[in-house]
């Protein structure tokens, strides 16, 4: 058996390619529940630092290709259930992610306008996101925290896969991030406050993780404690390139010979 409410959340992932899960993991619920900070203490920094971060969303957005790997984590009472995945992205336009929960995997590739989802052992035709570009997505959210002049401190860095970050943290507020929906067809949620840190490389300057952490409450699931993880890395690198999963491949020969 999946999870908590793994078969509900493993398929709903497959549905939005799993990024749009990570990307916009927010509060939902009308006493939004953010988890403290493990970063070591906080230092309140200038405004003007909201450019920093966008900037580097925009070098991110600027590289040719890059691997992502993410991980989700739900909690409800005393269980829990784990949703992790990682893939390789490829812009403008190319998109291949793996996901696994409980044992249970699924995949999804996509090339221009056509996407393809595998699961219970067999590829179908998916409908494509309209952008694979995760970081086109964090400017906007940037952007929008920016020009609202939500406060943001500082923690101490960090180190994410081969370079030590700056660390910021900063809670936005729910009417920004619904203004920025990627949950297409759950448009009828409670939309809370979330938790979002964000780590930008000292040396090259590029976002390379988002943490998020929320209350999210979703009939008839009920209120759950959500914390997601999402890292870039391999950016502009030639292992990041996109390529045709075998099995599809092969399924398409069989079905068009």
């Amino acid at each position: 058996m999946m999870g908590l409410k793994g078969k509900w959340m493993f398929h709903r992932t497959l549905a939005m390619a799993g990024i749009g899960l990570v990307v916009s993991l927010n509060g939902c619920s009308p006493s939004p529940q953010v988890s403290p900070s493990q970063l070591g203490p906080s230092q309140p920094v200038s405004d003007s630092v909201w450019q920093n971060i966008l900037v580097a969303a925009k070098i991110g957005s600027s590289a040719s290709m890059y691997k992502l790997k993410f991980d989700v984590s739900i909690s409800q009472g005393g269980t829990s259930s784990d949703l992790t995945g990682y893939g390789n992205v490829q812009l403008p336009n190319r998109l291949w992610l793996m996901m696994v929960e409980s044992g249970n995997s699924a995949q999804l590739y996509q090339q221009g306008s056509a996407a393809y989802a595998y699961d219970n052992g067999s590829w179908s035709q998916a409908t494509p996101l309209k952008s694979v570009n995760l970081y086109q997505t964090y400017m906007s959210l940037i952007q929008a925290a920016q020009g609202q002049h939500i406060p943001l401190v500082q923690r101490n860095k960090q180190y994410v896969i081969d370079e030590y970050c700056s660390v910021y943290q900063a809670i936005i507020p729910s009417w920004l991030i619904s203004s920025h929906p990627l949950w297409p067809g759950i448009t009828d949620q409670e939309q809370g406050a979330a938790l979002y840190t964000f780590y930008v490389g000292q040396q090259d300057h590029v976002l390379r993780e988002v943490t998020t952490s929320s209350a999210v409450s979703q009939a008839p699931i009920g209120s759950m404690q959500v914390n997601s993880d999402l890292e870039m890395f391999g950016i502009g690198n030639s292992t990041s390139q996109v390529l045709l999963p075998p099995a599809l491949i092969n399924q398409l020969e069989n079905r068009h010979p």
